[in-house]
């Protein structure tokens, strides 16, 4: 009987002497959350959604929860990484983690929200943001003051 295993990357059950690149696709970063300006795991983010969900909230009442590995919206936007299923490579060669006592998806999730090239992208969308909507409001304010 062929073992099956739960990806912690794409978090689908596969079965290791059966995959292909291209068998997962998931994102390698955190999703950030815009309204409280924090990052999350995957699981924190589809525990706040399932609560707006629960609570029957509004569009404009729903998290506005964006992936910062590539900026698309958590869950709407398709997976940005595409590969095999299993640890990510930098974990696989990591000798000071004992994988037998390990949860493999929470290890990957806390390594994903490690991602510095993630860190980057949302920061530098975060000060974009800012200089957009000063930007905006300071061209309001101008407008309004002519007239």
């Amino acid at each position: 009987m062929k073992q099956k295993k739960k990806c912690p990357k794409c978090l689908q059950n596969y079965i290791p002497s059966k995959i292909n690149h291209g068998s997962c696709r998931y994102h390698d970063g955190f999703v950030y959350d815009l309204d409280n300006n924090r990052n999350l795991t995957h699981d924190e983010a589809q525990c706040m959604m399932l609560q707006a969900k629960i609570t029957n909230r509004n569009a404009e009442q729903q998290p506005k929860l964006i992936w910062a590995c590539c900026l698309g919206v958590y869950g709407h936007d398709a997976p940005c990484q595409i590969g095999l299923c299993g640890l990510p490579e930098e974990l696989k060669v990591e000798t000071n983690i004992d994988l037998s006592r390990q949860d493999l998806v929470t290890l990957v999730q806390n390594h994903f929200m490690q991602n510095k090239r993630a860190e980057q992208k949302i920061k530098n969308f975060i000060d974009h943001n800012r200089r957009t909507s000063r930007n905006l409001i300071t061209s309001k304010l101008n407008a309004s003051s002519k007239s």
